[in-house]
Order: C-alpha cells, then structure tokens, then sequence
C-alpha cells in the first residue's frame, strides 16, 4: 500500500458520531469505534487508526451537532486527545522519520535512463560538455608548447657557446 505522511493524514482527520460508537475518517481510510472508543474494523490502512480513543476536554461534554440521516458530525474543541496501542508507536516512528530520519528513494532502470537522457539533452549539460572540450584541446596546445620549448632550450644550452656545451 502507499504509505502517506503522517501529517496529511491527520490534517483531514474528522470524527463522526454515531449510535454505538464512532467513526474515524482521514486520508487513511475510516475506522469504526464501539462506545467505549475500541477500535472494531478499519477500511484503509490500519496503522493511521489508534486501537483505543479516549475523548476528554471541556468543549466535549457539549458538542456541536449536524443532524444528517440520523448521523451526527460532532466538531471536538477539547485541549487533548490520548491515542493509545500501536498507534502511538506509529505516530512515533512517523514523527522521527519525517524530523530527519534517512529517507531512501530507488529509481527503476528506466527512470534513471529517462534521468540521464534529459541531463545530456539539457543546455547547460552541452555548454559544459563545449568547455570542457576547450579546456582539453587548450590543455594539448599547451603540453606541446612546452615540449617545444623545452627542446629548445636544450638544443641551444648543447650547441657551441651553451651553457651546456662540453659538459657531459
């Protein structure tokens, strides 16, 4: 399954109350809660939905209520909400992984071709390729001017008169 980032989830988390219990519904999916706020089925990725809720805080005793097809949507003001079981660890382990944790990305073969075919195509890429060939063709002119003058020099400093001459 795709994995989503623990911040978009909860950026559109919205609690539904019902008869017997509660619905969570975020971009995860939806979890159904008995009245006590156990969690009984989940429709989506399980690990977004906490195995037990707890509702505290001043604003929940007096809930705002929709009336919709014998469904009410209650707006939750409170200070605080417990998530209890595994989904604390999940939302641990998803906090640590977004606040720097190393993260891995593979491409295929053919999006890594797809990389490289659009890098060489690119202007830039050429402009550098085009330096690069000056630089090498600048950089042979220069080893053969040197070479040249080296030999030169050499010639002059041996012949008759040269600092060379008659020293061997």
């Amino acid at each position: 399954m795709k994995r989503l980032p623990l911040k978009t989830v909860m950026n559109s988390l919205r609690i539904v109350m019902l008869e017997c219990g509660y619905e969570l519904h975020n971009a995860a999916g939806t979890a159904k809660y008995d009245e006590w706020g156990v969690r009984e089925e989940v429709h989506g990725i399980p690990e977004y939905f906490p195995i037990t809720i707890s509702l505290k805080g001043p604003d929940f005793a007096a809930p705002s209520v929709n009336a919709e097809d014998s469904i009410e949507q209650v707006e939750f003001k409170a200070d605080r909400f417990a998530v209890i079981g595994t989904a604390l660890s999940t939302i641990k382990n998803e906090q640590a992984r977004i606040n720097g944790a190393e993260v891995k990305t593979r491409l295929s073969d053919d999006m890594r071709e797809a990389v490289i075919d659009a890098v060489r195509e690119s202007d830039l890429f050429k402009s550098l390729q085009a330096s690069l060939d000056s630089q090498a063709s600048s950089q042979v002119t220069m080893q053969l001017t040197i070479s040249q003058a080296v030999t030169d020099a050499i010639r002059n400093a041996v012949k008759h008169g040269g600092l060379l001459f008659g020293k061997r």
